[in-house]
């Protein structure tokens, strides 16, 4: 049961922010909270930029930008892809991260997809 409610334009706000102000993908083998800790548990890399994303369209329970595929990218150190981040390097921020199952432990020098993702902020918020 939700205990509260967030309006289109302050999940949009959010979700522009998102896409403006990351220019990195890094596939991670652990649960980074911060930016040191994400470029420590990286396995393999990819730059993006605003373009990745789509803009904020309607999902389900909530607003959403879709991420597009990202295909061949080079596993740099071999360990177990658990969580992909998003990152901005110029302020060493990390912006965004979310478990995926990929299902897959990397060998150093192969390569590696990830598909399209969605990311949605929903409408309805649990208040703690």
């Amino acid at each position: 049961m939700a205990d509260g409610y967030c309006h289109t334009d302050i999940l949009d706000a959010a979700l522009i922010e998102l896409r403006e102000n990351v220019n990195a993908l890094y596939v991670c083998s652990g649960n980074p909270q911060t930016y040191a800790q994400a470029v420590a548990a990286m396995l393999a890399e990819r730059s993006i930029d605003k373009y990745s994303f789509t803009e904020p369209a309607d999902g389900i329970d909530g607003r959403k930008i879709t991420m597009s595929e990202q295909t061949n990218l080079t596993v740099t150190t071999a360990g177990d892809a658990r969580y992909v981040c998003l990152v901005n390097t110029s302020t060493a921020q990390l912006r965004y991260s979310v478990r995926k199952n990929l299902s897959k432990s990397l060998s150093l020098g192969t390569t590696m997809d990830i598909g399209a993702a969605d990311i949605t902020f929903k409408y309805q918020q649990v208040v703690t």
